[in-house]
């Protein structure tokens, strides 16, 4: 296949010229998931425990079933999230995405978060995480068989 000018093939497939392919863990500053424990839950805060069957739609989902924690947990066990973060899924359901925007949050242990480096495109990133190619990357990497996780090691 001839390529048009301006373009070139590369493992993920074919992109401009200008464009390097480069792996999230160079984009970004800090990339973990939540605790691998049960917190403390409260009956009402305004501190929520999420996990990643609370990421829609790029969005943060609070519902009424969702746990609330009290605010001494909140700052115990809360990551440092900022709006540069991407949060995914990464355990039952695969790959769901939100954009954080300041919800006072703890995470578990099937949301990941990713902060990105100064200057790269939150929306873009998010993009990428969502496309086919992202999507059987991650089918390709999953363990467990009842529940389905991803977790790399690179």
């Amino acid at each position: 296949m001839e390529l048009k000018p301006g373009y070139k093939q590369t493992e993920v497939g074919i992109i401009p010229d200008d464009w390097q392919v480069r792996p999230l863990f160079s984009l970004s500053t800090e990339i973990g998931d939540g605790i691998h424990s049960t917190p403390n839950y409260v009956k009402s805060s305004e501190f929520y425990f999420i996990n990643g069957n609370n990421l829609v739609d790029d969005c943060i989902s609070i519902t009424d079933s969702t746990m609330c924690v009290s605010e001494w947990e909140y700052k115990t066990l809360r990551k440092y999230l900022t709006d540069r973060t991407l949060l995914l899924s990464i355990n039952g359901t695969i790959g769901n995405l939100a954009l954080y925007k300041g919800e006072q949050v703890v995470l578990g242990k099937s949301a990941a978060y990713i902060n990105l480096a100064q200057g790269v495109p939150r929306t873009f990133i998010s993009y990428c995480l969502k496309s086919r190619a992202t999507s059987l990357f991650f089918e390709n990497e999953l363990t467990g068989t009842t529940i389905r996780n991803y977790h790399s090691s690179r």
